[in-house]
């Protein structure tokens, strides 16, 4: 993660999962930088909630099996690339 301005907050939290989130940390990790993915995380689904609202998208969550299952069979990529290089 790159280095940006960081502003210092007080949160007030329920102590049994911030010792939970403590337990689960490892070398090097802090909670700190657990809420701030976090956080990080929630800004990006707002703001793609925000662009599926403004294309009127329908938005589904899919676990891989799902997408697997649903995913179009098309071209191959390595036909595609072998058609391009003969053309060229």
């Amino acid at each position: 993660m790159y280095m940006a301005d960081k502003t210092k907050i007080t949160l007030n939290l329920d102590k049994s999962i911030v010792e939970r989130i403590r337990a689960e940390l490892s070398g090097g990790e802090t909670l700190s930088g657990v809420v701030e993915k976090s956080l990080a995380n929630i800004s990006r689904g707002l703001f793609l909630d925000r662009v599926a609202s403004a294309l009127t998208l329908k938005q589904v969550v899919l676990s891989s099996r799902e997408i697997l299952a649903t995913r179009g069979r098309g071209l191959k990529a390595e036909d595609v690339v072998r058609e391009i290089r003969d053309k060229a």
